[in-house]
């Protein structure tokens, strides 16, 4: 049985959502998913999924952050053996504005790519996959991309690219071994959760600011 492995670059994939929702907001109702379920829709019958990597970073906002820490809670207790979260951070950098000289803090996220990318190649290294999917658009991941192809020729590597997100140099890299997510709708409705999931007597609910009006 073929392993299966996804790695979710949560800023990319979010941010791609999210974008999408602003151009067609049916999209909105898809922030609220099970990332597991899914995932699993990709799965063919000679495969089973062992993990589903989630790499994000706590929003320095709090309003953000609650909305995120809802939709972990939720995945990690529908799929607590294969949903995983791999928190880099985010840090207060100083930016000055080219125009007026004024300074100004802007978040920004550290360690995602070097998580994802360390767990990439350890996963490989310690054959716990046989097949990785990146769920990303983000150049910065094609050494990693190639190390593998080069040192593990055996495992297959597929990149999936979030909603309104597109890289080039990652298609020239991957060439046929690419999928659209934004093409691929009836599986975020597949894996839609409603409002209010109660588990075990506990009940989780959407974040009012992702809720469709």
């Amino acid at each position: 049985m073929n392993r299966v492995t996804f790695y979710f670059d949560g800023f990319n994939f979010y941010n791609g959502l999210k974008e999408q929702s602003k151009a067609d907001k049916s999209w909105r109702k898809y922030y609220w998913f099970d990332v597991v379920k899914f995932c699993q829709s990709f799965i063919s019958p000679d495969q089973t999924l062992v993990a589903v990597k989630y790499f994000t970073s706590d929003p320095l906002n709090v309003q953000q952050r609650q909305r995120h820490k809802k939709f972990f809670e939720v995945n990690s207790v529908l799929n607590p053996n294969t949903f995983q979260i791999i928190n880099g951070k985010y840090k207060k950098k100083n930016i000055e504005c080219n125009l007026c000289h004024s300074v100004f803090e802007h978040p920004e996220e550290k360690r995602t790519d070097v998580n994802l990318s360390v767990s990439l190649l350890l996963d490989c290294a310690l054959d716990k996959t046989d097949t990785l999917i990146l769920v990303s658009a983000d150049t910065d991941l094609i050494p990693a991309i190639q190390a593998i192809k080069v040192n593990y020729p055996t495992k297959k590597i597929r990149v999936y690219f979030p909603p309104s997100r597109t890289s080039g140099e990652l298609y020239e890299e991957m060439k046929r071994n690419i999928v659209y997510l934004a093409k691929n709708k009836y599986k975020f409705e597949g894996a839609k959760l409603p409002n209010n999931v109660e588990i075990s007597g506990v009940t989780y609910s959407i974040p009012d600011e992702w809720k469709m009006s």
